[in-house]
């Protein structure tokens, strides 16, 4: 028998992805939420080099979305600077070459987001430490 696909799981939103994973990789990164859902490194976001830091950012809002707590998983560049303290240039730069390497989506009018197919391949490369911005 094979699996059959839905056209929910084609949607960049739509997949199932492995949630426990994430929440995983999430406080193993000192990855926090606090009451109004937002997300908070433990730590120096700029010792995880600024591709991380977009990564791990985006990776919790997907969380939150996915556990209906946020309404929307995009995250504007400003969003993701304020979030990691790291400049909205280098965020624009991280995430302009991870879109490069269709690692996440970025969308004109809302922001940045990783596609729940791309989610295991996101965790791998926040797992393997990738640094920088390259």
């Amino acid at each position: 028998m094979t699996n059959q696909v839905k056209i929910e799981d084609l949607y960049s939103d739509g997949a199932a992805f492995d949630k426990d994973a994430a929440l995983q990789v999430l406080k193993e990164n000192q990855i926090r939420f606090d009451k109004e859902n937002q997300v908070l490194f433990g730590g120096d976001p700029s010792k995880y080099g600024a591709k991380r830091a977009v990564l791990l950012y985006a990776l919790a809002k997907k969380v939150l979305k996915a556990h209906e707590k946020i309404e929307s998983e995009a995250a504007s560049r400003a969003e993701v600077a304020a979030g990691t303290g790291i400049s909205a240039n280098t965020v624009g730069v991280a995430a302009k070459r991870l879109k490069d390497q269709e690692r996440v989506l970025i969308r004109a009018d809302s922001g940045y987001e990783i596609p729940s197919f791309k989610i295991q391949e996101v965790l791998d490369i926040i797992n393997n430490g990738e640094r920088g911005s390259s």
